[in-house]
């Protein structure tokens, strides 16, 4: 919605089953499907929550991933204390929590980000070996564009200590651009 104080567009998560649909007159609507999927590519919000396993049912995933795009879309270089603050509203009963908010912190750009004992920063690149490409000769995962999060442990899908936070994204850049269309 255009918030006329600011003079810029203010996005919001909604939840869709309490929101009346004339409060919506004038709004994009933009729904979990909309930021991305299997086919076209994921969200890094997305690839984060199912990279540290942040949904297990998937009853609660797409309103957990939009309150998490919401609070990107208006704050790309969001701290963990200002995604503690706004993640609200949502509950999962299957998770605990703990990766769902690995996932979302790991976006953040004061994660605690400490590679130095990852030995294979691009374990997981579907590029390794290519030539060419950053990964081949076992270069930094920084150098590497593909790359949101590595795999560094036969245990764990992703670490969030290597992630790349969300406003580093491409993505962070596609979703800054987004406008409302002119009246």
């Amino acid at each position: 919605r255009w918030d006329a104080a600011s003079g810029s567009v203010r996005h919001a998560s909604v939840n869709a089953c309490l929101m009346p649909l004339l409060a919506a007159d004038g709004c994009a609507v933009t729904t979990v499907e909309g930021i991305g999927n299997a086919r076209t590519g994921m969200h890094p919000v997305q690839q984060r929550m199912t990279d540290l396993h942040g949904s297990q049912c998937g009853f609660c995933t797409p309103g957990i991933v939009m309150a998490m795009y919401g609070i990107f879309l208006n704050e790309p270089e969001a701290t963990t204390a200002h995604v503690e603050e706004n993640m609200d509203g949502n509950l999962c009963r299957c998770t605990g929590y703990r990766p769902i908010w690995d996932a979302a912190k790991s976006l953040c750009v004061d994660a605690e980000r400490d590679a130095s004992d990852v030995p294979d920063k691009c374990a997981t690149c579907p590029h390794k070996g290519e030539e060419g490409h950053a990964c081949a000769g076992g270069a930094d995962i920084e150098a590497c564009a593909e790359h949101s999060v590595v795999s560094t442990s036969k245990s764990k899908l992703a670490e969030p200590a290597v992630a790349t936070p969300y406003a580093q994204t491409e993505a962070a850049q596609r979703d800054c651009e987004r406008k409302l269309p002119d009246e």
